[in-house]
């Protein structure tokens, strides 16, 4: 309806939509398909396998347990999957985006975010932005896409891509992966762990022979190729041989 409604599906496959107004919508049990439509929406799937979509607001999704798929739409947004495998975009805006529990797929969407992936192995894409992205447990992939993005691996062999933008990446714990393209931008490597963590280069044809190698005026190493680069702090090029290159 047109003001703020409390609507709660129960038992059963549910359809509830709060169109205009700051609505409380509770799925329940059962696969339910739950709408916020327009106003500060706060949205909870419950059990099941349950489709949340927040629609303009800045709304709150919440879809506790199952495999659900949630979408903030536009406004600044919080999602959180809770218990399952789940699929949840933050839309348009600046969003908040938590996996927790379960193999999560996240994504900020537009505008400047902070995507968690929690525990369990997840795929978490940044988009466009300056966002954000906490990979956390698991062994997880961490896309920035486009904008100067912040990475954090977390525990576990993770694998890291800053995409186009100047991206700063932390690995953490863990045998992790750095892949850069060429499309990569100016990235910094803050954590690069000497036999544990890789670099991947994603460029058809390259071998080491395309890398120059040099120190920035801090004396911290800098690889460039084609116009891109990473900053490898704490390495200086005494540390060149050391450094493990994985080529496509």
């Amino acid at each position: 309806g047109s003001g703020n409604d409390r609507l709660h599906g129960d038992e059963g496959d549910d359809r509830l939509f709060g169109d205009l107004g700051s609505d409380y919508l509770y799925g329940g049990t059962g696969d339910d398909t739950i709408a916020g439509d327009s106003g500060n929406d706060r949205l909870y799937g419950q059990d099941g396998n349950d489709i949340l979509s927040g629609g303009v607001g800045d709304d709150r999704l919440y879809g506790a347990a199952g495999n659900d798929i949630g979408d903030g739409g536009g406004g600044d947004d919080r999602l959180f999957g809770g218990a399952g495998d789940d699929i949840l975009n933050g839309g348009d805006d600046n969003d908040r985006v938590h996996g927790d529990e379960g193999s999560d797929e996240l994504s900020g969407g537009e505008g400047w975010d902070y995507v968690f992936g929690g525990v369990d192995d997840d795929a978490i894409y940044g988009a466009s932005g300056n966002d954000r992205l906490y990979g956390q447990d698991g062994n997880d992939l961490l896309d920035g896409g486009t904008g100067n993005d912040r990475l954090y691996g977390g525990a576990g062999a993770d694998r890291l891509i800053g995409n186009t933008g100047q991206d700063i990446l932390f690995g953490d714990g863990g045998a992790d992966v750095f892949v850069f393209n060429l499309t990569s931008g100016a990235d910094t490597l803050r954590d690069y762990e000497i036999g544990i963590d890789s670099l991947y280069f994603d460029i058809a044809g390259y071998s080491p022979s395309n890398l120059g190698f040099s120190e920035d005026i801090n004396g911290d190493l800098l690889i460039g190729w084609d116009n891109q680069s990473v900053l490898i702090e704490g390495l200086d090029l005494n540390d060149q041989g050391a450094i493990v290159l994985l080529f496509a």
